[in-house]
């Protein structure tokens, strides 16, 4: 029971270098919620030798990957300071914008006998986290000269919009920021892409990529399909109803498969259509917590046929997008509602 989540790891790696190529750029992979639900771990073992860093969201994150062995840096962008010691303990590189942070890390830091690096957060405009004025820059400046176990190695922004208006004021409000942290710094790292501006005309030598790297974005390889199981077939006929509270009526008889996965396991309410042996099988009510159930009618469906909810099956297509547009979310919302009863297949 449940679904079954597919990687396909190559993807992931031609996506990369695609980037690398075309941007002459290092690239750090964001592997935050679960590598947007295709495994964090396994996403990262395999990405290590061709990435120069990774991007999570928690130290809590940040710590699963270093348990598992992996050496390059590990960016945690939305620092709490109350994870300052697990932070220092597996050796994270911290975003941080506030005195309050730095002052958190310096105390764990000491108590540890080790140092942190830090990256300054830049607000631009999404107005989420991040220094936003002069006044908060130096601020934060005092805080780091007397927090001398921090050691800052980068200045970065995240843009709220990617269209070429919404990036150039963007570039121009980040500017006197990584000027003043060059010349207080020296050379750090600047990053600010995000896989939307990928290819916009911006400074910085990194960028750090999701959605593209895992090809939820137009030009770039998918590596993610899901599927469920056929565990039943029921004839239904004309005039009765499927699902709970007779959500759907049938209007003639028809052959109604039950499929294994449900709500519980991220399958939408307003997925429309599935794939079964190449062809569309329409979605006939709401999803149940543990299954839901298609029209197999033209199908020539049987129990045990796998169904493909997310993914190519034949000449048929279901992508990510086409999930996110039904749902009117995006392709991140829709990667990472896939979860519970998982099981996950990696291939290359």
């Amino acid at each position: 029971m449940g679904l079954i989540v597919a990687t396909d790891l190559s993807a992931i790696r031609r996506n990369v270098e695609k980037i690398k190529a075309e941007t002459g750029k290092s690239v750090m992979l964001m592997v935050k919620c679960d590598a947007y639900g295709r495994g964090m771990e396994a996403v990262s073992e395999y990405a290590e030798s061709f990435v120069e860093a990774f991007g999570v969201a928690t130290a809590t994150e940040g710590a699963k990957l270093r348990a598992c062995g992996i050496k390059k840096p590990i960016l945690v962008t939305m620092f709490e300071d109350a994870d300052s010691a697990t932070a220092v303990k597996s050796g994270l590189d911290v975003g941080i914008y506030s005195p309050r942070q730095a002052y958190a890390l310096e105390v764990a830091a000491k108590k540890a006998h080790k140092s942190v690096n830090a990256h300054i957060a830049v607000n631009t405009g999404m107005n989420r986290l991040g220094v936003s004025d002069e006044k908060e820059l130096e601020e934060l400046f005092s805080a780091l000269s007397q927090t001398p176990r921090l050691t800052v190695k980068g200045v970065y922004t995240h843009f709220y919009g990617t269209d070429e208006g919404s990036i150039s004021l963007q570039n121009t409000r980040f500017k006197p920021f990584e000027e003043a942290v060059k010349s207080r710094f020296g050379e750090v790292v600047v990053h600010t892409q995000n896989s939307g501006a990928i290819f916009s005309d911006t400074s910085g030598s990194l960028v750090r990529v999701g959605l593209a790297a895992y090809g939820d974005a137009e030009g770039f390889v998918p590596s993610m399909s899901v599927y469920g199981r056929i565990i039943a077939v029921n004839h239904v006929m004309a005039g009765d109803a499927v699902g709970y509270g007779r959500d759907f009526v049938i209007l003639s008889d028809s052959d109604v498969a039950v499929v294994s996965g449900g709500y519980g396991d991220g399958v939408g309410f307003k997925q429309k259509y599935v794939l079964v042996n190449g062809k569309k099988a329409k979605v006939v009510c709401n999803p149940c917590m543990d299954v839901f159930m298609i029209d197999v009618t033209k199908a020539s469906a049987e129990i045990g046929d796998l169904v493909t909810i997310v993914g190519r099956s034949g000449k048929e297509e279901i992508t990510l997008s086409d999930v996110a547009k039904w749902s009117g979310t995006s392709p991140y919302a829709a990667a990472t509602a896939f979860g519970g009863r998982i099981d996950r297949i990696y291939f290359t």
